[in-house]
């Protein structure tokens, strides 16, 4: 089990974006938005969706390390066949990574019991 965070583990096309979109399956959370679709492989990946409306451009990387480094931790715990992709709320500007940590993990059990129905 790898901790790392290749390019195997990102969504990059942009028909797979379409995909997870077209899926319409969504959490909302405080700080940031899930949404997410099954996948045939047999591990998740993640796509960022973070808009320049969000904050300046150091904002918005900043945002974006947390979450990889917070989805590179939990993809090494749970073994889900998902895509998904995360877009901060403005909320999200002023979050502590243990917010974000906090958060990612609830909403991907909330897929992991919505999966299991």
């Amino acid at each position: 089990m790898s901790l790392s965070f290749s390019s195997l583990y990102k969504v990059k096309k942009k028909r797979e974006y379409r995909k997870i979109f077209k899926a319409r399956n969504r959490i909302i959370g405080k700080h940031i938005n899930v949404d997410y679709t099954l996948n045939n492989f047999n591990y998740m990946r993640l796509g960022l969706t973070v808009s320049s409306k969000f904050a300046k451009a150091n904002k918005r990387n900043k945002f974006k390390r947390q979450i990889r480094e917070v989805f590179r931790v939990i993809k090494s715990k749970e073994n889900l066949s998902i895509d998904i992709n995360i877009s901060p709320r403005s909320d999200a500007v002023n979050s502590t990574f243990l917010d974000l940590n906090n958060e990612l993990d609830s909403m991907i059990l909330q897929i992991k019991k919505s999966l299991k129905k």
